[in-house]
C-alpha cells in the first residue's frame, strides 16, 4: 500500500447492522462545509462536549457511510444508530473525519510556493 493510499481511503470500521466503513471523501467534506460553514464547526457539533445533538450525529453518520452506500438515506443512517453505542460511534466519526483532513501544518507544495495562492 502506498503512502497516498492510507487511512483516508480505508476509513474507520464500525459495527452497525454489519461491518461498515466511515469514509469522508471530498464530496462529503464539501457537503459538511456547506451545512456547518466549516469542518471545524462540524467537529464541534459532533464532539462529546459540543453543542450538537442527535441530528448532527445522524447527519455525520450518513455522510460517512454514503461513500460505500449511495442509496442510504439520512433516515436509514438513523436507524443504524444504537443508543448504547453513541459514545463509541461519536469517537469513530471524529476519528474518520480527522484522518480525512490534511494535516494543519502541511507544507506548501513546490508549485504554489511564492505565488499568490500560497499566501492566501
Amino acid at each position: 500500500m502506498s503512502e497516498n493510499t492510507d487511512m483516508k481511503q480505508l476509513g474507520v470500521e464500525v459495527e452497525l447492522d454489519r461491518k461498515r466503513r466511515l469514509v469522508f471523501d471530498l464530496n462529503a467534506l464539501c457537503d459538511i462545509e456547506e451545512k456547518y460553514e466549516s469542518v471545524d464547526n462540524a467537529i464541534k457539533a459532533v464532539g462529546k462536549f459540543g453543542k450538537g445533538g442527535m441530528k448532527d450525529l445522524r447527519y455525520m453518520l450518513w455522510k460517512g457511510l454514503s461513500n460505500e452506500d449511495e442509496k442510504l438515506t439520512e433516515e436509514d443512517a438513523g436507524r443504524l444508530m444504537d443508543t448504547p453505542m453513541l459514545g463509541v460511534l461519536t469517537d469513530k466519526l471524529l476519528l474518520a473525519l480527522g484522518i480525512s483532513l490534511p494535516p494543519k501544518n502541511e507544507s506548501k507544495n513546490e508549485e504554489t510556493k511564492g505565488t499568490d495562492a500560497a499566501k492566501k
